[in-house]
């Protein structure tokens, strides 16, 4: 993909259930924004996916990613929005040094990322919905 589109800047993926990974090589170095919205195999197939200049990371799942620990994010990310992604952990979240904006819904653990200050110190903008588990905003 590099080879194919090296200027590529942005990519949006949805609703491609059957996609399974990226191509050998990975996605093209010049990749600063990707959305993947409903294309399960991928999210959890997911391994290291290596996009070194990504700033925003749009995740929309289906919440069947229950068997993945870790996932490293590039520290470049300034904008993620995750959407019923299970595993992201605080420990993967606080790495993020550049992030500024955080959006979520149906992640269990934001109550205790919130509890515990899990959060990474440069965010300026959280916004929280479908989170039904949050009891109180500890900040």
């Amino acid at each position: 993909m590099q080879e194919l589109l090296p200027s590529l800047k942005e990519l949006e993926l949805e609703y491609c259930p059957a996609i399974e990974s990226f191509p050998d090589g990975g996605l093209p170095f010049s990749l600063q924004q990707l959305v993947i919205i409903k294309c399960t195999k991928l999210v959890n197939g997911r391994k290291e996916w290596l996009l070194p200049r990504l700033i925003k990371l749009v995740i929309q799942n289906d919440g069947s990613d229950e068997e993945i620990e870790h996932w490293e994010l590039p520290s470049s990310i300034t904008t993620l929005s995750i959407y019923n992604l299970k595993t992201l952990s605080s420990q993967d979240l606080k790495r993020l040094t550049s992030l500024k904006y955080l959006s979520t819904a149906y992640l269990p653990q934001i109550q205790s990322m919130l509890e515990e200050g899990r959060l990474p110190s440069s965010l300026s903008e959280l916004h929280l919905s479908c989170h039904n588990e949050l009891r109180s905003l500890h900040l």
